[in-house]
């Protein structure tokens, strides 16, 4: 069998027509979820349809000619083996979207199909990357995870329920006891965070994973000597519990500095692109300061959808699985479970929506294996005092943020009316 590629990158630039597609992606992913009129769903429907067709023309992009022809069936011969278990040592295949041009890098790579149906969802793991990225070390992961949590809600940026999407995570700490840390970064502002790396790394046992739950968002930033410009954030809160926006970059440099070497941004548009430079936006920020593997969502998420996202990825991490696996499963569960509520309760209307391909990954270098399967098995006992403790995982977060917390930290008000008893 041919050798399998790693990487390959477009061979033409994505043609110019695609930038209203994009717009009515961006449309159908995040405002047509919230209120879908009788003709949006007209719409919405026109578009679901057109999806196919889209991803075979960014298909024959990549794989142009008859050249290209032989590397996609090499990357699907072994994407079929690996899948069949017969590649031995071997990972499944990657393909590798290298580039500094924002039109490449926005395109929607996961929904690329050839006659037999997505890539994606048929064992090849596509990322995409900064042409220039520097070299980054190889990291050895000693047990147990560790993984610092940022769960960042200002008073003056909409409200998620952080409840929704943090219980699969600590449900996955609960399948591995004794493997796998969680810390939260609280109370979740860029000073503590900054407290709590440095920290981490001066005791020879810094963080894993960093995830931050919260909102990402483009801003104006008058950056010295530069003329004002757009670019990603993260908010952070500051001490009056109001946004506080910190870039990519100065993100990226902290984290790549104390050794981070994987970051999760549950964060609306933590991987959007927008017409400024690549580096502008916070996912391919991160990757450029040194950062190795960034999990982002490309659009602003329905709540149920990160939630499902969370719950696989992390479950595939704690079975063995590198980071790349863990997102294409997490996308395949997507993929199964298509169906978004529009409102809350017990009759709220639903509808199918197709946002399995919004999150995305940014990696430079190998996909590592956080746990390997030796460490995964579950055969280690649990933390001394865990077996007092019989309330469920969410429940014991809960305490722990805040609700009653021993560091007296105040919790902004919309937590404090969503608490559980």
């Amino acid at each position: 069998m041919p050798r399998k590629p790693d990487l390959t990158t477009p061979s033409t630039s994505p043609r110019r027509s695609t930038k209203k597609q994009l717009e009515e992606l961006r449309w159908y992913l995040e405002e047509y979820i919230r209120f879908p009129g009788a003709g949006d769903r007209v719409r919405a429907g026109k578009l679901e349809r057109n999806l196919d067709q889209w991803g075979r023309r960014l298909f024959e992009t990549i794989f142009a000619g008859d050249e290209g022809r032989r590397i996609a069936d090499s990357l699907m011969e072994g994407a079929q083996a690996a899948r069949n278990g017969d590649a031995g040592d071997k990972k499944a295949p990657m393909l590798t979207i290298a580039s500094t041009e924002v039109a490449i890098l926005a395109q929607p790579w996961e929904l690329m199909r050839d006659q037999d149906g997505l890539l994606a969802l048929r064992g090849v793991t596509i990322r995409r990357q900064l042409r220039e990225t520097k070299t980054l070390p190889r990291y050895h992961f000693r047990l147990p995870l560790r993984i610092l949590l940022i769960v960042a809600r200002p008073d003056n940026a909409g409200f998620i329920d952080p409840r929704n999407s943090i219980p699969p995570i600590l449900d996955a700490v609960e399948s591995l006891p004794g493997k796998i840390q969680v810390d939260f970064c609280e109370p979740p502002t860029f000073e503590e965070l900054q407290n709590r790396i440095r920290a981490a790394k001066r005791e020879g046992r810094p963080y894993h994973i960093i995830h931050f739950d919260g909102h990402g968002s483009m801003m104006e930033i008058d950056v010295p000597n530069q003329p004002v410009t757009e670019m990603g954030v993260l908010c952070f809160e500051n001490d009056a519990n109001k946004i506080d926006p910190v870039r990519g970059l100065i993100l990226g440099k902290l984290l790549s500095e104390n050794h981070v070497p994987v970051v999760i941004l549950e964060a609306c548009r933590g991987a959007y692109l927008s017409d400024q430079p690549a580096y502008a936006s916070v996912a391919p920020a991160l990757l450029q300061s040194g950062v190795g593997s960034v999990v982002a969502f490309s659009h602003t998420v329905h709540v149920e959808a990160a939630r499902i996202l969370v719950a696989r990825f992390y479950a595939e991490l704690v079975k063995g699985a590198s980071v790349g696996r863990a997102v294409d499963e997490a996308r395949a569960a997507l993929r199964d479970r298509p169906q978004r509520w529009l409102s809350r309760g017990p009759d709220a209307e639903t509808l199918d929506h197709l946002d399995w391909f919004i999150p995305q990954l940014y990696q430079a270098g190998d996909d590592p294996v956080l746990l390997n399967q030796l460490a995964a098995r579950n055969d280690a006992a649990p933390p001394r005092g865990a077996e007092n403790d019989k309330k469920p995982a969410w429940k014991r977060w809960v305490r722990a943020i805040g609700w009653g917390t021993p560091t007296g930290h105040t919790l902004p008000p919309k937590y404090r009316e969503t608490r559980s008893p």
